[in-house]
């Protein structure tokens, strides 16, 4: 739990989505990376707060205390879960923040819904699949490797400490601790592993109109090429304002969330107050 967040949950076709919401006014939506919690956002989400936004924080389908018996694990059915969260809180339109592969099911959700979305923001988000070339054939030879049992929990907490290069957390440990107890309850880990082989086909992005903000980590393993991927990030949406954060990794607000909380609080500012409605005399 978040301190001063209530938790909730929705349910979906006889599954449960779990989420916390704090604070009033105009809602922000945070969807976490694979393979992690709603606690990810654990540093940015009171200081949205205290900013004035309502912020919701939410679990992906089979992680964090979302239930576990779901049949798909893909982007498309990801964008589902977040209108499906909006319509529980009775949200119009929101602010949405994806951080890995969460940016691209808000990316998909924005295109499909843009009535619904003021703005994105992605934290290290991942559009496309992210390596090009060798190294892109061998990496899901790599990854099923890495995520077989028995060490495949205990793989992923040491690669989840990777994508902290400069800065890690005083809790990393604990939290890796969280995220393996999390992954050994029945199911979690099969939903994580059906999520990690989901494809990306990011044609939709060349139609979304919307502000977009990204962070990008310059020391994220997760890129092939941190520039080229802000390049191309730009060449599918123009109007994406992306930041590359030196030497941070894969999780930008949890290891220096003041380098990016600057310009994510004037981004949600003007994105909000331009898509609230007129004030009635």
């Amino acid at each position: 739990m978040i301190a001063n967040f209530q938790f909730k949950t929705t349910t979906v076709n006889g599954e449960q989505l779990a989420y916390e919401v704090g604070g009033s006014g105009s809602p922000i939506v945070c969807f976490p990376g694979m393979g992690d919690l709603r606690q990810e956002y654990d540093r940015l989400a009171p200081v949205l707060v205290e900013a004035g936004f309502r912020v919701i924080v939410a679990d992906l389908r089979g992680h964090g205390d979302s239930s576990v018996g779901w049949d798909k694990y893909d982007v498309v059915t990801l964008a589902s879960d977040i209108e499906r969260v909006l319509d529980a809180e009775k949200i119009e339109k929101a602010l949405l923040i994806g951080c890995s592969i969460s940016g691209a099911s808000t990316a998909y959700f924005a295109a499909q819904h843009p009535e619904r979305v003021a703005g994105l923001v992605g934290l290290s988000p991942i559009r496309r699949v992210p390596f090009t070339g060798f190294k892109g054939m061998l990496m899901p030879l790599i990854l099923q490797v890495m995520l077989m049992q028995p060490w495949g929990i205990s793989a992923w907490g040491w690669y989840y400490r990777s994508l902290y290069p400069c800065t890690p957390p005083n809790d990393l440990d604990a939290y890796v601790a969280r995220l393996e107890a999390k992954l050994r309850e029945p199911g979690r880990f099969h939903a994580f592993k059906s999520m990690a082989f989901t494809g990306r086909n990011p044609a939709h992005l060349t139609t979304i109109q919307l502000p977009v903000l990204d962070f990008l980590g310059t020391a994220d393993p997760d890129y092939d090429d941190p520039q080229a991927e802000a390049d191309w990030l730009k060449s599918m949406m123009p109007q994406d304002e992306v930041r590359l954060l030196e030497g941070l990794g894969h999780y930008p607000h949890r290891e220096q969330p003041e380098r990016l909380l600057p310009h994510l609080l004037d981004f949600a500012h003007q994105t909000l107050q331009s898509n609230s409605p007129p004030a009635k005399d």
